[in-house]
C-alpha cells in the first residue's frame, strides 16, 4: 500500500513537471536554418490578433520558398518579451503596441532604424510623430513602423439619437446638453463599467488628450511640472460625466456593460473600436456609430483619441535582417493592411487604407486627416497605474466625498505615484528610520546573537551547562554515523516531499474551484482559512484527540476495523500528521493561487476561447503557465516549512511511536535540551539550516528557469 502511494506521488510530480512545460513561448530566438529555409520568428504581444497575423504569415510563406515565418503570441506577452530581452533572445520581428512597452524595447537599443524603407512615406505623419513621442529621449527615428491603430471615444446608439432628435456634439457644452436631454427623456445617458478598473482610462484619456498641456508628458517626466496645477479641469470634467452614469457604475463589469449597451440599456458608452464586435455579438441588430469626446468648447482642440495599436519592428540581433525587413515590407502593402483592419476592426496608419464599417464612420474622416491625439497613458511610466487611481476617485465620488477634496487628493496621489514609477524615491519620514533601527537592534539581540552562539557551540562539547572544550568538527562528523540523526533526516525528507506535493496539488484544485463563479464563495474561503488562523499546536492537539478517541469509537460502532485503531500509534502515524499538515497548510497556499488566478487578464481566456482552447488544454497552456510565479512561491515556502516541521509532531505523536515520526527539528529539541547533547544538536541545527537554504536556492533556480520558459 505504502509503495503504491509513493508511486502515485512520483507520477504526480512528473505530471506537474509536464504541466509546467506546456507554455507557449518559443526558444527559437533569432532566425535559424531549417530544411534549407531561413526561419524567422514574429513575436506578437496581442494574442487576440494571432489568427489574422497567421493568415498574413501563411500568405507570405506561400510566396517565399526560401523563408518561413513562425508566429509566437504567448499570454502575458509583454512580460515574456522583457524576459527574452534580458536573456538577449530577441525574436526577429516584433508586433507590439506603441506604448511604454515599446519604449522599453526601443530604449534598450534592440531595434533597427527602418526610416529608409520605401513604405514610410505612405504612413500618416500623425502616427509617425506618436512613435517619436514614445521613443526614448524623443529621438526622431523610426524603430517601429505604425501598422494598425485604434480609436476611443463616445459610441452611441444611432436609433435612440434619431428618436430623441439629437445631433453629434462638437463642443463640451453641447455634449453636456445632450446628456441632460437624454436624462430628462427618461433614458440612461451613459454606461460606465468601472468594476473592471482599466475601463476608467477611456474617458480620462479622451479628456486629457484634448486639455492637457501639449508638453505635459515630457515636462512631467523631467520633473518640471505636476498633475497638480495642470489636470484640475480634466478631473472636474471626468467627475461630471459620472453625473450621467448609471447608479451602479462601480459594480458593472466590462462584459456585462457591453451586453447592456448592445441591448439598448443606455444611449452612449465611452469605449474604443475594440468593443464593437462584442456589441454585435450580443445584439447583431444594434445600430451604432462613434464620435470623438469633445472635451473643449474650442472645436479645434477636440481630436479623436487614437494610438498605434500595432507597430512592426526588426531586431538588431536577427541573423537575417534583410529577410525580416522584407517581411515588414510585405505587411505594409495596402492589401495586407486592409485585410488586417477589416478582420481586427481597427484603423490603418497607412494613407489610402480606411476602415469602411459604418459603426466608426463618425471618426474615420478625422483619423484619415490626422486629427488625432495619442492616449495619455501611453506616456506614463511602467508601474504607474492610473486606472487604480481613477477607480479610487470614482469610488470616492460614489461614497459622497466632496469633489474639491476628492480632486485635490487624487492629483496629489497621481504625482506621488508617478514619481515612484519614474524612479524618484518618495520622501521618508525620520520616524521610519527610528522604528527600523529599533527593530533591527531587537532582531540582532534576540535572533542573530543566539544563532551565532549556536554556531559557536556546535564546535564544542558543551551539554548546556558546566564547562566546555573545543572539539572542532567532531560533532559534524558524528552525524554521519548517528542512526538517530540519519532516521530523522530520512523521515523529514520523506514527509517534506510528500506533503509539499500534496498541499500544492490540493491547493491549486481548491483555488481553481473557488475562483469560479459559485455561490457563497467568500464564506467558503473563510472556512478554508480558519485552520491557518488557529495555529499548528492547537490543531495538532485537537486532531490528537480526534485520532485517539472519536475515530476509534466511530470505527467500533460501525464495525470498521481499520478505523478502530488510533493511527498515531501505528506505523502509519506519518499519514495522520500529513493529513493534519495538509488541513492547515492548504489555506495559505490556496490564497496565493487565488491571487495569481485573479491577476490573469480575462482577455487571455477570451482569446483562448476563440482558438478553441477549453478544459485541460486551457489549464495547461494558459492558467498554469501564468501561475508560475505563485507556484514558485508556494513550492519554496512549503518545502522550507515542512523540512522544519515541529509543532504538529510534538502535539500529535511526540516523535513516536518510538522514533518513527521524529523529525530533525524534534530531534534537536528533545536531545539538545533534554538529552545533554546541546553542542551536538547545535551542529545538527546548523546543518539543517544549510540544507534548507540550499534546497530553497535550488528550487528558486529551477522554478525561475521554468518560469522563463513558460513565459
Amino acid at each position: 500500500m505504502y509503495k503504491k502511494i509513493i508511486s502515485t506521488l512520483v507520477i504526480g510530480t512528473l505530471l506537474a513537471g509536464t504541466l509546467t512545460g506546456c507554455g507557449g513561448s518559443s526558444d527559437a530566438g533569432s532566425s535559424a536554418k531549417s530544411s534549407g529555409k531561413t526561419e524567422l520568428e514574429l513575436f506578437s504581444t496581442k494574442p487576440e490578433n494571432k489568427d489574422t497575423i497567421q493568415k498574413l504569415v501563411d500568405k507570405y510563406n506561400e510566396s517565399h520558398d526560401d523563408v518561413t515565418v513562425k508566429v509566437t503570441a504567448p499570454p502575458d506577452a509583454g512580460t515574456v518579451l522583457k524576459t527574452r530581452m534580458a536573456k538577449n533572445d530577441m525574436p526577429d520581428i516584433v508586433a507590439m503596441g506603441g506604448d511604454n512597452n515599446y519604449t522599453e524595447v526601443e530604449g534598450a537599443g534592440m531595434l533597427l532604424d527602418l526610416g529608409d524603407q520605401d513604405y514610410i512615406k505612405d504612413v500618416q505623419e500623425a502616427y509617425i510623430d506618436m512613435v517619436y513621442d514614445v521613443n526614448k529621449d524623443k529621438e526622431e527615428t523610426i524603430y517601429g513602423v505604425p501598422f494598425a491603430t485604434n480609436a476611443s471615444g463616445v459610441i452611441y446608439n444611432t436609433e435612440k439619437f434619431e428618436e430623441l432628435g439629437l445631433e453629434v456634439p462638437k463642443t463640451w457644452d453641447e455634449f453636456i446638453d445632450i446628456l441632460q436631454k437624454i436624462k430628462d427623456a427618461g433614458e440612461q445617458p451613459l454606461l460606465m463599467t468601472y468594476k473592471d478598473a482599466w475601463t476608467a482610462n477611456a474617458p480620462w484619456n479622451s479628456i486629457a488628450a484634448d486639455l492637457a498641456p501639449e508638453s505635459f508628458a515630457d515636462d512631467r517626466k523631467a520633473g518640471e511640472t505636476t498633475f497638480v496645477g495642470t489636470h484640475e479641469e480634466i478631473t472636474e470634467k471626468y467627475l461630471t460625466l459620472l453625473d450621467y452614469a448609471q447608479d451602479d457604475y462601480m459594480g458593472l463589469s466590462y462584459d456585462d456593460g457591453n451586453k447592456k449597451f448592445a441591448n439598448g440599456d443606455a444611449v452612449m458608452i465611452i469605449n474604443g473600436n475594440w468593443a464593437i464586435s462584442q456589441y454585435r455579438n450580443a445584439n447583431p441588430d444594434v445600430k451604432i456609430n462613434m464620435f470623438a469626446l469633445p472635451s473643449s468648447n474650442d472645436e479645434s482642440q477636440n481630436k479623436v483619441t487614437s494610438g498605434v495599436d500595432v507597430l512592426l519592428g526588426v531586431s538588431k540581433s536577427s541573423s537575417n535582417v534583410d529577410a525580416a525587413k522584407d517581411f515588414v515590407s510585405f505587411m505594409m502593402e495596402k492589401e495586407n493592411v486592409q485585410t488586417y483592419i477589416d478582420e481586427q476592426f481597427s484603423f490603418s496608419a497607412l494613407k489610402g487604407v480606411e476602415q469602411s464599417d459604418e459603426a466608426v464612420s463618425g471618426v474615420q474622416e478625422d483619423i484619415s486627416n490626422g486629427k488625432v491625439a495619442n492616449f495619455e497613458d501611453h506616456y506614463y511610466p511602467s508601474g504607474f497605474d492610473m486606472s487604480a487611481l481613477l477607480t479610487e476617485l470614482s469610488l470616492n465620488r460614489a461614497n459622497g466625498m466632496d469633489d474639491k477634496e476628492n480632486i485635490e487628493q487624487f492629483l496629489k496621489q497621481c504625482d506621488e505615484k508617478y514619481d515612484v514609477a519614474n524612479g524618484k524615491r518618495p520622501a521618508v519620514n525620520k520616524v521610519y528610520y527610528i522604528y527600523v533601527g529599533i527593530l533591527a537592534v531587537l532582531f540582532f539581540i534576540f535572533h542573530t546573537i543566539p544563532f551565532l552562539k549556536g554556531v559557536f557551540y556546535s564546535f564544542t562539547d558543551w551539554r548546556g551547562y558546566g564547562d566546555w572544550n573545543f572539539v572542532g568538527l567532531r560533532n559534524y562528523l558524528h552525524m554521519f554515523v548517528d542512526a538517530d540523526t540519519g532516521n530523522a533526516y530520512i523521515f523529514t525528507f520523506k514527509f517534506a516531499v510528500i506533503t509539499t506535493i500534496l498541499v500544492n496539488v490540493i491547493s491549486l484544485v481548491l483555488a481553481c474551484a473557488l475562483n469560479a463563479k459559485i455561490k457563497f464563495k467568500n464564506t467558503i474561503k473563510a472556512f478554508y482559512f480558519l485552520p491557518y488562523m488557529l495555529g499548528s499546536l492547537i490543531v495538532g492537539f485537537i486532531f490528537n484527540y480526534i485520532f485517539a478517541n472519536l475515530i476509534p469509537e466511530l470505527g467500533k460502532t460501525l464495525g470498521i476495523e481499520a478505523l478502530s485503531v488510533n493511527i498515531l500509534g501505528t506505523n502509519s502515524a506519518m499519514w495522520g500528521i500529513i493529513a493534519v499538515s495538509l488541513w492547515i497548510g492548504c489555506a495559505f497556499n490556496t490564497l496565493i493561487y487565488i491571487a495569481g488566478l485573479q491577476s490573469i487578464d480575462t482577455d487571455v481566456y477570451e482569446a483562448a476561447d476563440l482558438d478553441g482552447a477549453t478544459g485541460f488544454k486551457r489549464f495547461s497552456k494558459i492558467t498554469f503557465p501564468l501561475l508560475a510565479p505563485s507556484f514558485t512561491i508556494n513550492m519554496v515556502l512549503s518545502a522550507k516549512g515542512y523540512l522544519m516541521v515541529y509543532d504538529q509532531i510534538m502535539a500529535m505523536t511526540d516523535g513516536g511511536p518510538g522514533t518513527a515520526t521524529t523529525s530533525i527539528a524534534v530531534l534537536i529539541y528533545k536531545k539538545g535540551f533534554g538529552g545533554g547533547q546541546f553542542a551536538y544538536q547545535s551542529a545538527n541545527a546548523v546543518v539543517l539550516f544549510i540544507v534548507v537554504v540550499l534546497i530553497s536556492i535550488f528550487q528558486l533556480r529551477i522554478l525561475e528557469k521554468r518560469e522563463e520558459k513558460l513565459g
